[in-house]
């Protein structure tokens, strides 16, 4: 139980401040790598893009990086046109993962 609560307290993840109400039509999971960043968290490519189990519906992964605190942490984000507008603007490397 306290090993438990100790790796709780070490993810630094967990603290990850998001916004309390979300707007503007973006996806929790699209705040979420947003307020990451914000926090220190950075993007290691390349981004993986695969097929949804919904027909014609496309996923982000994102692997973050916390290298004060050595830490990894995954998120998936629907492919939405804000979230393809952003990697594009960053830059980023997408690679596409066949399942």
């Amino acid at each position: 139980m306290l090993l438990e609560e100790m790796s709780t307290f070490d993810n630094k993840w967990n603290f990850v401040q998001r916004p309390i109400h979300p707007g503007q039509g973006m996806n929790d999971s699209y705040w979420s790598l947003l307020a990451a960043i914000d926090q220190g968290w950075q993007i290691d490519e390349p981004v993986k893009i695969s097929q949804s189990v919904r027909a014609n519906s496309w996923n982000y992964q994102f692997s973050l990086t916390n290298q004060i605190f050595h830490q990894i942490h995954q998120i998936i984000t629907p492919a939405t046109p804000s979230i393809d507008f952003f990697i594009k603007r960053n830059n980023y490397l997408v690679e596409k993962e066949f399942l």
